[in-house]
């Protein structure tokens, strides 16, 4: 069973490279400014199951499908399947197509269209996005996990098998739908924190790793806190693959969310902030450093001195950054003294110390005044 999950998801891997590599025009756009909408468009309670229509490819990945504009506030996602999404690509005109299905999700109350090319079927669940190799895999899972006496005897090589499939799986808007492979029985928290440690080496999208940490938190949550820095790690799927399956999935990608999280998780449990890398601490925004700034965790303040340090850095400043004129006045010994330095390696006034003849003069004008 191990050696077929691996090969089933290596050649899982292959299919999507080869696909991603052919050449032509682009299958994949970034998100425009103004978002995936279109204003203007029908609106989706107006679009009625059956009817006839056509549109412009706007996406097309192996990831989520092939996407289309049909004159909708919302694209439509044609029912194809799985090997033939690279034959679509941006600004392809597809005519014949048929609305077959409009939904929304019952997580995110995200609205879900879905278009057939007339004359055709919506693929059987053989055929279906996210079958092939990786159902192979997930079938293997699942048989490996039984008996659940025996599960935890094994669970080292589940977990890793388990998590070369979720890294690559879109599929599911639930976290708990990948748990599932597991059939019955409860996951410990030592478990659940070798399931997500596993997960997160396979680099997975974002949105997954976000999941799974947010998933672990209420098991495990000192691990959870101990792990999060890796969501903040560029993800391996394509910034146009990502965008348009945040979007979906009704999450955000921003770090300043996954930094707020962090810092809260780590006031309310009384956890430290874990260290932050520094690529990480040089490319966080004006927004995400005003909000450490403010933060009444010191570890916070202190990452903030480390996101100033890391941007003048790259920015070769010679001369310190406003924000530090207030740090170093902070309230806690570690932040003041770290502002301090930075301010004078930057270029800053040294604080001048009160000197002993200052100080007797301060104490003469007092006797003289009493």
């Amino acid at each position: 069973a191990k050696g077929l999950v691996t090969k089933a998801v290596e050649i899982e891997k292959q299919s999507r490279d080869v696909s991603m590599c052919s050449g032509g025009g682009p299958r994949q756009q970034r998100r425009p400014d103004e978002g995936w909408k279109h204003e203007g468009g029908i609106p989706v309670q107006d679009v009625k199951v059956g009817s006839k229509v056509s549109g412009v490819v706007t996406n097309s990945s192996f990831s989520f499908g092939v996407f289309v504009n049909f004159g909708c506030v919302k694209d439509g996602k044609i029912a194809v399947p799985v090997g033939d999404w690279n034959k679509y690509r941006v600004g392809d005109r597809v005519e014949n197509l048929v609305v077959n299905r409009v939904s929304k999700s019952q997580t995110t109350g995200n609205d879900f269209i879905e278009l057939l090319i007339a004359g055709t079927s919506a693929p059987s669940s053989g055929q279906a996005a996210y079958g092939g190799p990786l159902e192979v895999a997930r079938r293997a899972v699942r048989w490996l996990a039984l008996p659940v006496e025996l599960r935890s005897a094994r669970w080292g090589t589940l977990a890793r098998l388990w998590a070369s499939i979720v890294a690559l799986d879109l599929s599911s808007n639930e976290f708990k739908d990948h748990l599932s492979l597991f059939g019955s029985g409860e996951v410990t928290p030592a478990q659940a924190v070798r399931l997500v440690e596993e997960l997160l080496v396979c680099n997975p999208p974002n949105c997954i790793a976000r999941k799974a940490l947010q998933w672990l938190a209420g098991l495990a949550p000192s691990d959870a806190v101990r792990l999060w820095p890796e969501l903040l790690k560029p993800s391996a799927i394509s910034n146009a693959e990502l965008e348009r399956l945040e979007a979906d999935l009704g999450q955000g990608s921003g770090v300043k969310e996954d930094i707020e999280m962090l810092v809260k998780m780590c006031i309310d449990g009384g956890h430290k902030l874990p260290p932050i890398r520094a690529y990480v601490a040089k490319g966080l925004s004006d927004e995400v450093l005003e909000f450490l700034l403010r933060s009444p965790l010191d570890e916070a303040r202190l990452l903030a001195v480390q996101a100033l340090q890391e941007r003048a850095y790259k920015q070769q400043a010679n001369e310190p950054p406003a924000q530090l004129k207030a740090l170093k006045a902070d309230s806690c010994a570690v932040v003041s003294l770290a502002a301090k330095l930075l301010w004078e390696e930057l270029g800053g006034e040294p604080d001048q110390p009160e000197t002993e003849q200052e100080g007797e003069e301060d104490e003469d004008d007092e006797e003289t005044k009493a």
